[in-house]
């Protein structure tokens, strides 16, 4: 067993120093049509990003994007990310599932009633659930059936200093619009394909597994234990960052509940065992879409020195989120759309990376809520499996979010699936909503909070390539008209 071991560890620091091994164990299987992780039968040669011969159409090569570079991208002004919204199918299943499983900390549930609105809002955190709520929201995602009309479980990151927070929502809802194919349908889809297992171990990448959210921990191993334990689908791959060059880890974690990923990223995997099931990245997958954007100094820095981090019951460190991604089937598309709504104004940095024919990666360069650098991305990657899908899925929601929404009217359950952007330039929404309409995009304003007797809300609207955007800010009034009204998640168009 000392000899065997030592060959491992011997592996292990070939891999990480880039010199070729040589990997001939099987796959490891799943149930049918999932996967778990794979040893490949391939030669291990990592590939310098500086070899990959991409153009950069606009903004700074990633490899000159020090750590000093990176921190000076934010701006006072600079578009924030104050939370990630994603529509639900089961968000309190959910929400225990992501505390088990990720130890993102407990969640504070959230429930409303039917046909009464805000007023209706009953709110549970942590290991106090309200039973007759909490029972009926896990049992479906029914409509006139159901007492209650919405559920949400909310996780949320605070910095050290208190300063602020950061957001995520998982949100069921009953009463929006989604046209005949719903969340369930797509949802349930791209889950099947992001753990659908082919002839060839070699290439087990899906398009979708670029639907989701990148965070970060140091050790891996820890949660390796629980996904392996626990028999969830998962795919291990290791790549070389394209900030700083390092050996990188990350395991991807399809999520049944809300169509999206889990890409949880680290410098290390301690526990032989599962180090040795983390893979060279395909080249489908294209490893400027996947990679962490910014150095494992500046990571250690934010996850040691920035976040307030917990363990769960399982022993989980809490990751801490740096990117997001989204595929798309169309990316002149995206970057004409930015164009059009002019979102460089708001000292917001953007940039269309062409990797290769078969790679391109519209990136926008953001803040935090706690002024550090935080970047979304669309990933354009038509050589990926189920490329065609995203293209027809696509069409689909835009046609369906069109039919309910207009300017200021109406609403579609798809606008649930969001990023949420803070402007904090000085402009209003007041203003900006002609930003919006000069772009043809719907959009629905409500008023969510009032601070220092001001204001505040959000224009719930579309975007682009099936991803929604929450635009926060404040009201002057000199468009819209008061009162605009709160959101009521018990109607169809979400007004009282």
């Amino acid at each position: 067993r000392g000899n065997k071991m030592a060959q491992e560890e011997e592996k292990i620091a070939l891999i990480e120093s880039g010199n070729p091994a040589k990997e001939g164990d099987a796959p490891i299987q799943g149930k049918k049509g999932m996967f778990v992780s794979y040893r490949m039968g391939v030669a291990v040669g990592l590939l310098w990003i500086g070899s990959i011969g991409y153009v950069a159409r606009t903004g700074v090569d990633p490899l000159e994007l020090t750590n000093d570079d990176a921190a000076s991208t934010v701006k006072g002004n600079t578009l924030s990310m104050f939370k990630r919204t994603h529509l639900s199918i089961n968000s309190i299943k959910e929400g225990i599932w992501l505390k088990r499983v990720f130890g993102l900390g407990d969640a504070m549930d959230e429930y409303w009633t039917k046909s009464t609105g805000m007023n209706s809002l009953d709110t549970n955190f942590g290991n106090d659930p309200d039973a007759q709520w909490e029972e009926e929201a896990m049992a479906g995602h029914g409509h006139d059936d159901m007492e209650i009309c919405a559920a949400r479980s909310i996780f949320t990151w605070n910095d050290i200093g208190l300063s602020n927070i950061y957001n995520w929502h998982e949100f069921q809802g009953s009463q929006t619009p989604t046209g005949d194919l719903g969340a369930d349908y797509w949802w349930n889809l791209i889950y099947e394909m992001n753990t659908e297992t082919t002839d060839d171990s070699t290439s087990q990448w899906n398009v979708f597994l670029h639907k989701g959210s990148h965070m970060y921990v140091k050790d891996l191993s820890k949660h390796m234990d629980v996904f392996v334990a626990d028999a969830i689908p998962h795919l291990t791959r290791r790549y070389v960052s394209v900030a700083d060059g390092q050996t990188m880890y990350v395991v991807f974690v399809p999520n049944q509940y809300n169509g999206n990923v889990l890409a949880l990223h680290g410098k290390d995997v301690s526990k032989t065992e599962h180090k040795l099931n983390f893979v060279e990245l395909e080249d489908e997958a294209c490893t400027m879409a996947v990679s962490v954007p910014y150095s494992t100094v500046l990571l250690d820095k934010w996850y040691d020195d920035l976040y307030v981090l917990t363990d769960n019951e399982e022993g989980l460190p809490k990751p801490i989120p740096v990117a997001d991604s989204q595929p798309t089937f169309d990316i002149d598309e995206v970057e004409t759309y930015f164009d059009t709504i002019d979102i460089e104004s708001y000292e917001t940095r953007t940039d269309l990376r062409v990797v290769s024919d078969s790679c391109s990666i519209y990136t926008i360069n953001m803040a935090t809520q706690f002024q550090t650098p935080y970047q979304v991305r669309f990933v354009y990657t038509p050589n990926a499996r189920n490329f065609d899908v995203v293209g027809e899925m696509n069409k689909y929601i835009d046609a369906e979010v069109r039919k309910t929404t207009s300017f200021n009217d109406g609403y579609s359950r798809w606008l649930d699936e969001h990023w949420g952007f803070t402007i904090r330039n000085g402009v209003s929404l007041d203003q900006f909503r002609y930003t919006l309409e000069d772009a043809g995009t719907p959009y629905h304003a409500h008023v969510t909070e009032i601070i220092d007797g001001n204001a505040a809300g959000s224009l719930w609207a579309w975007g682009v390539s099936g991803m929604a955007i929450e635009w926060h800010g404040t009201f002057d009034y000199s468009t819209f008209h008061d009162p605009i009204g709160g959101v009521d998640f018990c109607t169809p168009d979400t007004v009282f």
